[in-house]
């Protein structure tokens, strides 16, 4: 490799002369042989415009100028071999990166808050920016590679990117307790004339899952309020006739909080799986591999303590 006209290899044998005082031992150490290791030579002298190395007996004296380039060689060399060479390993105790995901709310109640507790135990220094995962955008950054990790639903992730699936999840009917309080089973024709609370992503206005699992399945439902986030639909739930669909997850938490009954789809609706992605650049990455199992194996345990029913680890 050349920079600014510099053979960078030149630089080994430099300093293999300087540590051995001679090209014959430089040459040995380097398993060159004596010829390669002259002309390795000529070419440094031509470079700098200096003798570097003066015969004095059967040694080589460097001259003032290769005694001030000694030092600053040996230590790029020495950089080279601990820095990118053998890389140093990732220590979670002592790390002050920063790891940044786009998350949905709802994995971001789910199962990152508590990431985010397990970190700063293990890696107490270490940063976690989370940017919501609302419209193309974030996408977008994602694969421009300004955010590390994508924790999304598969359907929505980038294909070409690897992955790695973390758990899969159904969805679940939610409507304010006292006003179907003497409903326990609900009906397609309930659900269909009721009016719901939809969500859409992003200033596209990206239908969320909960949209696509009613087109799926052929229900047009009758919107009256269209939020962002699934985290704001319970809000516009309680206390009024309205139904919404959640995952199951979240709907078990919010139906407490805000007194909301759960119901059953009433009609046949896939799950839906979660995953974590990253980019390609970072797959080998010391840092970038400690977190990705470390998060994969968190998520996994967490959510299995709140198994809701309909889902399944993955």
């Amino acid at each position: 490799m050349r920079f600014e006209r510099l053979d960078l290899n030149l630089l080994v044998a430099f300093d293999a002369i300087v540590t051995e005082g001679s090209v014959t031992s430089a040459a040995e150490k380097l398993h060159l042989s004596q010829s390669a290791m002259s002309s390795a030579l000529g070419r440094l002298r031509d470079f700098f415009g200096d003798e570097l190395f003066v015969r004095v007996g059967r040694d080589q004296r460097a001259t003032p100028l290769a005694e001030a380039l000694a030092g600053p060689v040996r230590e790029v060399l020495r950089d080279v071999q601990s820095n990118i060479i053998r890389r140093q390993p990732f220590d979670p105790k002592t790390s002050t990166l920063q790891f940044s995901l786009a998350v949905s709310d709802f994995m971001t109640q789910v199962v990152v808050s508590d990431l985010a507790r397990h970190l700063c135990e293990v890696a107490p220094l270490t940063r976690l920016n989370l940017t919501p995962l609302r419209g193309e955008a974030v996408r977008r950054r994602f694969v421009a590679g300004e955010i590390d990790f994508l924790l999304c639903p598969q359907s929505v992730m980038v294909p070409e990117l690897p992955y790695e699936r973390l758990f899969s999840e159904g969805f679940k009917v939610v409507g304010c307790a006292q006003h179907w309080q003497d409903t326990s089973v609900l009906t397609r024709k309930q659900f269909e004339e009721a009016g719901h609370v939809a969500v859409r992503l992003g200033e596209q206005q990206t239908p969320g899952i909960d949209e696509l699992i009613c087109l799926n399945a052929g229900i047009d439902r009758r919107i009256q309020v269209i939020v962002g986030a699934f985290d704001h639909v319970a809000a516009f739930v309680a206390g009024t006739h309205r139904l919404a669909m959640l995952q199951s997850g979240m709907a078990e938490r919010v139906a407490s909080q805000w007194d909301l009954k759960i119901f059953n789809t009433p009609f046949d609706s896939q799950s839906f799986t979660e995953v974590l992605q990253w980019q390609p650049v970072n797959a080998n990455s010391s840092a970038h591999v400690w977190f990705r199992d470390v998060a994969i194996r968190r998520i996994r345990e967490q959510f299995a303590r709140s198994e809701p029913e309909g889902s399944s680890i993955l």
